[in-house]
């Protein structure tokens, strides 16, 4: 009797140490996967973790196993082995304690996946039904990280502000900080760019007015010269030569008026040089948000049709002296020079 009692105490306490042994074998694998995971041993702690949900022994730790294999892949960048199982974990274990982080966890796999608009909508839903999450300011990064990748930098930057002045203690604020600079730097840049694209195609714009302009000027040169030639040989009758002398009247009133738009145009010229030398200088300013590529123009090459240069006076008959068209011949050269170089530089800038 003695024996059979004897036997009995001690298989009780022989399951009782075993159960015992079981349950740390269970913590103790599970453990073992969260030290790695936190160390960085992603691939480590996923072993621990896949051992775990193929032991039906330890059934009581499958939905915290299938929890952490998710964070094992995102940790990998395994995004659709991560998709697969954090799904699952939402769908079957909605009572668990891991539950919050996995729907937060959720939105920031979509954005790891370029899903950016159902990225906005997850991090939207998820704060909404948790206001007061510890991975709230998280949340708004996620979506605007979301908006910023989809180009929607307003509604990025309201966002990025939120979490700077909403959430001053998140670790995420220093990184709203930077992406609040790099949207502002990248207004500075479109503004700039647009200030040259504008800039340059009025330049280009009075240039071209300035060569038609100029033709008709040369025309009526050329016409004023020969007619003046007919009377000077006296190969007019009187009445012609009163005809030609109020023609000449007329050349000269409009030589003088095509001397004031031509001088009017080369003023107009002078000054969109200058604004083009100011854009220029802030974009060097700004070389943080605007590449700079080889070509870009010089100092140098914006000076080169520097105003005193292109003011060519006539002499005192009304007429353009033959140096004063080698020179305004040889202003045109550069200025078409000028005009193919920025063209080629807004084609860069463009791309």
């Amino acid at each position: 009797m003695k024996s059979i009692v004897k036997k009995t105490l001690l298989l009780a306490i022989f399951l009782t140490v075993s159960l015992g042994l079981f349950a740390q074998s269970d913590i103790g694998l599970l453990d073992k996967g969260i030290a790695g995971f936190r160390s960085g041993k992603y691939s480590e702690s996923l072993t621990y973790f896949r051992d775990i949900v193929i032991d039906s022994n330890q059934r009581k730790v499958h939905s915290d196993a299938y929890f952490w294999i998710a964070k094992s892949y995102i940790a990998l960048r395994q995004l659709d082995n991560a998709e697969e199982n954090l799904e699952f974990f939402i769908q079957n274990f909605a009572d668990h304690k891991y539950y919050q982080e996995a729907l937060y966890q959720k939105g920031r796999l979509m954005f790891l996946q370029n899903d950016y608009e159902n990225c906005i909508l997850e991090s939207h839903n998820f704060i909404e039904s948790y206001p007061d999450s510890a991975y709230a300011a998280n949340a708004y990064f996620w979506s605007a990280e979301s908006l910023y990748a989809l180009g929607r930098l307003e509604e990025a930057e309201s966002l990025y502000s939120h979490i700077v002045y909403t959430y001053p203690a998140s670790y995420k604020v220093e990184s709203a900080t930077y992406r609040l600079a790099m949207i502002e730097q990248k207004y500075r840049e479109e503004s700039l760019v647009e200030l040259l694209k504008l800039t340059h195609e009025e330049y280009l714009k009075s240039i071209e007015e300035f060569q038609v302009r100029e033709k008709t000027y040369e025309n009526a040169l050329d016409s004023y010269q020969k007619k003046l030639s007919l009377i000077n040989d006296g190969g007019s009758s009187s009445t012609g030569g009163q005809s030609l002398s109020l023609e000449l009247l007329d050349l000269q009133t409009s030589i003088r008026n095509k001397d004031n738009e031509i001088m009017a145009l080369k003023r107009k010229i002078s000054e969109l040089e200058y604004r083009l030398t100011n854009a220029e200088t802030k974009a060097a300013e700004s070389a943080k948000t605007i590449e700079v590529t080889p070509e870009t123009p010089s100092q140098e090459v914006v000076e080169e049709l520097n105003p005193e240069e292109i003011v060519v006076e006539p002499d005192d008959t009304g007429v353009l002296t033959t140096e004063d068209k080698l020179r305004l011949l040889e202003i045109k050269t550069r200025a078409q020079e000028v005009k193919n170089f920025y063209l080629k530089y807004l084609g860069n800038v463009g791309k």
